[in-house]
């Protein structure tokens, strides 16, 4: 198994992939509860406290434990952001595309122009790929609002039929220093060495929509998580 690892919009091989022999016996039970411990939940399940939605008007709302956006016709990209910027971390959620036509994504280490896109706000950064076209590029890495695709999935071949359609996918993105890699249903997809700003927000997105039977389309998330202390990069 073989991925591309990008540098800017440079490329090279990265090597062999993914051994992962991680067993729990090597794991204290101290050690085993301060790593529980140290994941924060970014959603209590039951109310949009402690995000704030900063650009266009698709409706975010919360129902059976899940943030669902809704896609409306004629704004911009919306994005519900959670109140804190992070640098180095590891985020996990869930997320469920309601129909395989429209995208969605996640954004993390952004930034926010209030003044931007004509005064509508704008903003940009990395994005994780919510989609399910047949081109297959969730969990590739796009630069909304900036330099656009870092990391399309064509990169690594591997990555090929990871999404799985009607269902929630898990998503890991972890982030350090420099060093970006994404994670789509427990295998690697993206890794990216970049030195954007940083650190940034995290945000979901609710993506614009032209054709009038698109509005009013759905996307779930659920379970979101993130670690902040003593972030490593999951070897691949």
């Amino acid at each position: 198994m073989t991925i591309m690892k990008r540098n800017g919009l440079a490329q090279k091989a990265c090597g062999a992939l993914l051994l992962l022999a991680l067993s729990l016996c090597f794991f204290s039970p101290l050690s085993a509860q301060r790593s529980t411990a140290s994941w924060r939940n970014l959603f209590d399940g039951k109310s949009l406290k402690g995000w704030t939605q900063l650009t266009g008007s698709a409706r975010y709302y919360v129902d059976d434990r899940m943030i669902i956006g809704v896609s409306v016709p004629g704004s911009p990209n919306s994005f519900l952001a959670y109140d804190r910027l992070y640098d180095d971390f590891i985020l996990e959620l869930e997320f469920k595309l309601e129909d395989p036509i429209i995208n969605s994504g996640i954004q993390f280490r952004s930034q926010f122009d209030a003044a931007g896109n004509k005064g509508q706000g704008l903003v940009y950064g990395y994005q994780y790929e919510m989609e399910a076209s047949s081109r297959d590029w969730a969990g590739g890495i796009y630069d909304e609002g900036r330099r656009g695709w870092l990391y399309p999935t064509g990169l690594n071949p591997a990555a090929a039929g990871t999404y799985r359609q009607n269902a929630f996918n898990k998503v890991r993105i972890e982030c350090k220093g420099t060093s970006v890699v994404t994670w789509l249903n427990g295998k690697p997809i993206s890794v990216l060495e970049d030195t954007a700003v940083r650190p940034g927000l995290i945000a979901l997105q609710v993506h614009s929509v032209v054709q009038p039977d698109l509005a009013g389309k759905k996307i779930y998330w659920r379970n979101i998580r993130i670690q902040t202390y003593n972030v490593k990069l999951t070897p691949l």
